[in-house]
């Protein structure tokens, strides 16, 4: 009997070498709705897509939106990735005196994640990343009122945007801990500027199905809390009270099919909305993805 759990745990040791050192990279777990620390095991590339929809509403008015990216990752090396983001967008907006539809590309976003600590331990990680990018305009501003009169309506901000921002976690053989904090710096475009506005997730996740190690099919379950401050928008150099908190819960389920294939869906629930009155606010969220490593 002590022979044979020898024998066991010498091939759980070898399975677990051969995962983490040997084989090819494998989609794991990871934020449905916020930033990961994560950065791809070895040189490859990750496609990410989802459609979600977005319903927003306040002061007599209903915001509509449907998102469906597509999302490319391309490991530069083991701890640094790049991320190219093209959101195509419907929006519809409804107020008491009319409705006003928009759809096309949104604004392309360009970041960078480079992990700058990493901790291996058995059947576990811990890591920390550095995150970067820009968001570009090329999402038109000028539907239906136009940017001022509207601008929840507007597929882009017009402007070039800054992002930074630092996300961390720990990894186990069944369960995940992630949390992330990300800063948008937005910048003015035809007398127009949105407020800047600062992102904060936790994950937390557990893995249900099977336990350790890990073959091909996995399923988890989670839960994340995602925050959003958002500052005052600026009109023709003038602030105007926009700016608002709101905090979502999120459960979500991820069912990995393969090695290299995952599938997952998930919903936001506003549990905190601190908006001035009259302003939209954050109803729900959906979400249905995937995601695909090569």
């Amino acid at each position: 009997m002590d022979r044979w759990r020898v024998v066991r745990r010498t091939w759980i040791a070898v399975l677990l070498i051969l995962d983490v050192c040997l084989l090819p990279a494998r989609v794991r777990a990871a934020p449905i709705f916020g930033a990961s620390p994560r950065t791809q095991f070895f040189l490859g590339t990750a496609v990410r897509s989802f459609g979600l929809f977005q319903k927003s509403e306040g002061g007599g008015k209903e915001l509509k939106v449907w998102t469906a990216p597509a999302i490319f990752s391309y490991a530069l090396v083991t701890d640094a990735t790049l991320t190219l983001v093209i959101p195509y967008q419907r929006r519809h907006l409804e107020t008491p005196s009319a409705d006003f539809d928009a759809d096309g590309i949104g604004d392309i976003t360009l970041s960078g994640k480079y992990r700058f600590y990493r901790r291996d331990l058995p059947f576990g990680r811990d890591q920390i990343s550095f995150i970067g990018g820009l968001e570009l305009p090329s999402g038109s501003t000028s539907k239906g009122p136009g940017l001022k009169a509207a601008p929840s309506l507007q597929l882009g901000s017009g402007g070039v945007d800054g992002i930074v921002g630092v996300a961390a976690g720990t990894t186990r053989s069944w369960y995940s801990i992630e949390g992330s904090l990300l800063a948008k710096i937005n910048s003015e475009a035809k007398d127009f500027q949105f407020g800047n506005v600062l992102l904060y997730d936790l994950y937390l996740a557990y893995q249900t199905y099977p336990e350790w190690p890990t073959p091909p099919a996995q399923l988890n379950f989670s839960i994340e809390f995602n925050g959003r401050t958002s500052g005052d928008n600026e009109v023709d150099g003038k602030e105007v009270d926009t700016g608002g908190t709101v905090l979502f819960i999120s459960p979500g389920i991820q069912y990995i099919v393969t090695g290299n294939l995952l599938f997952e869906t998930g919903v936001q629930i506003p549990i905190v909305n601190d908006f001035p009155s009259g302003e939209l606010e954050p109803d729900f969220t959906v979400l249905f993805g995937f995601r695909y490593f090569f």
